[in-house]
């Protein structure tokens, strides 16, 4: 009776961890591509679903595409968390709960290191390897979902591996952070070896469509040349054969996301801004991060006094919580930060469409 007591509070505990630590609105789907984000009790109906937050590695999502069991259920290899199963064959996702790694921060005062973040990717494309899985999950960030009944999940235990423990079993894989041979970088993957083949062509393109403000020119065209380059037959490969047209897309898509937006030859998305090409490059991207900040502000206090509108129209109080609970991929700290300008938003459009009518039902909160 105790073991059993004690199996139910491991598999309560890592239900929670996984739920509560996904994003507010992670990305998720039906299939691999994850294409869209919804709220967290909406993404997490789907088949496929975003597990890592966005500011910490939580979680390893080890993707087993073979049907080889031995090579990850064996007495040498650490325990997995979770095993999420495949109904029709034996493919799997193992999921290893691991250390927070920080890789990014809102609060200007952390510094984010590189070192334990590549320490973390090395970590696990070693145990990738070691296990014969698909590295280029780690990129993707979705897993199938554990709470969907589309799957055969398994709760094993709650443990919290450090880094080095894993490192233990698997040697650390620095491979994908040395220079050499663009043409096959990952033979273990199609999928990264399309992406980092496909990525140095993006960054050379990407000014000219950004100048132009053609982003969907842009990603037709990284999807043009990834179309192009997804050739693996006879390769040498694991799998003998061509990525199929939704990875494709998925994989055009983020290296068309991520140039445009991140790549540090043109950061800001100046063609927006219609900044003057003679611009000092600091205080161009000064006003780009302002510009960024701005919008982010302008979106969220939008979303939230939505909510808000909504709680009052349904003849409830508009308390903090129950805006939080309407809005619900924003914390309740977010909700705080921004609720006076959301009532006094919000009072500003009553008394504009009502008259100068006081409403003494919102006054006092």
């Amino acid at each position: 009776m105790q073991a059993l007591n004690r199996q139910f509070l491991h598999e309560h505990e890592v239900r929670r961890d996984l739920y509560y630590s996904a994003p507010y609105a992670p990305f998720c789907s039906d299939n691999k591509t994850a294409g869209f984000q919804l709220p967290r009790r909406d993404a997490f109906k789907r088949q496929y679903v975003q597990l890592n937050p966005p500011c910490n590695y939580k979680v390893f999502i080890i993707d087993i595409d073979h049907e080889d069991e031995s090579l990850w259920d064996n007495e040498e290899t650490p325990i997995p968390n979770v095993i999420i199963r495949n109904k029709n064959n034996r493919k799997v996702h193992l999921l290893y709960r691991i250390d927070d790694v920080l890789i990014k921060t809102v609060n200007s005062d952390v510094i984010v290191k590189d070192g334990p973040i590549q320490y973390a990717k090395a970590v696990y494309y070693g145990l990738c390897k070691k296990l014969g899985a698909d590295r280029a999950a780690f990129n993707n960030v979705v897993s199938k979902n554990p709470f969907h009944p589309a799957f055969n999940t398994e709760f094993i235990h709650s443990r919290v591996y450090k880094l080095k423990e894993l490192a233990e079993f698997a040697t650390p894989d620095w491979s994908v952070y040395k220079r050499g041979d663009k043409e096959n970088p990952n033979p273990e993957s199609r999928n990264l070896s399309l992406f980092h083949k496909v990525r140095f062509a993006a960054y050379n393109q990407v000014q000219r469509y950004r100048l132009a403000n053609d982003m969907e020119g842009f990603y037709k065209a990284v999807l043009a040349e990834c179309e192009l380059e997804n050739k693996f037959r006879g390769k040498g490969f694991k799998e003998d054969s061509d990525l199929p047209s939704s990875q494709v897309k998925a994989i055009a898509k983020s290296i068309a996301t991520f140039s445009w937006n991140k790549y540090q030859g043109s950061k800001g998305n100046r063609g927006v801004m219609s900044l003057p090409h003679d611009m000092d490059q600091k205080e161009k991207q000064r006003q780009a991060a302002l510009y960024v900040a701005n919008k982010k502000r302008e979106r969220t206090l939008g979303e939230i006094l939505k909510a808000f509108e909504e709680v009052a129209r349904s003849g409830a109080k508009p308390t903090q919580e129950r805006v939080a609970s309407s809005c619900s991929h924003y914390s309740l700290s977010t909700i705080k930060r921004y609720w006076k300008e959301v009532k006094e938003s919000y009072e500003s459009r009553t008394d504009s469409s009502e008259g100068k009518v006081q409403l003494a039902v919102h006054k006092g909160f």
